[in-house]
C-alpha cells in the first residue's frame, strides 16, 4: 500500500481473494469491508455508481474484480490515515486526483481531530 502523500509505502499487504461479480451482485459483508462510507451497501452502491457513471461506464450488470486483503505489517513511521495536520492544499489535491484520499475520508480527518480536541484539549 502506497502514499500519494507522503511519496512512500504504507504497508504490506497480502491479498486472500479476488472475485469477479457483476456490480448488482456485490453484497452487504462487501461493501462493509471495504470500509468507505458508513459501510453499507447503499453507500457503495451510490458511490461506486456516482464514481463508473463519471467515467461513462456504468451499468447494473457490469463485471467487477471485488478484492479482500489483509494488512501484512504497517511499516515503521507510517499511519493508514491521511495527516491533515501537516498536509498542504497540494497534498490534499494530489492525493484527490491519486484516489489515495476521498473527500469524506478528509472530512472525517477533520471531524476526529476536533473530536480530540473536544475530549483532551490541544495536544
Amino acid at each position: 500500500m502506497w502514499s500519494a502523500v507522503q511519496d512512500a509505502p504504507l504497508a504490506i499487504i497480502e491479498t486472500v481473494e479476488i472475485v469477479q461479480r457483476r456490480f448488482s451482485e456485490v453484497d452487504e459483508a462487501h461493501a462493509h469491508d471495504e470500509g468507505e462510507g458508513d459501510r453499507s451497501l447503499t453507500y457503495w452502491r451510490d458511490a461506486h455508481r456516482q464514481y463508473f457513471s463519471r467515467r461513462g461506464q456504468f451499468a447494473e450488470d457490469m463485471l467487477l474484480c471485488c478484492e479482500r486483503f489483509r494488512v501484512v505489517e504497517r511499516l515503521t513511521g507510517s499511519t493508514n490515515t491521511f495527516d491533515v495536520v501537516d498536509a498542504t492544499i497540494d497534498d490534499i489535491h494530489a492525493a484527490m486526483r491519486s484516489g489515495a484520499l476521498t473527500c469524506t475520508q478528509l472530512v472525517q480527518s477533520y471531524l476526529d481531530r476536533i473530536a480530540a480536541y473536544d475530549q483532551a484539549g490541544p495536544k
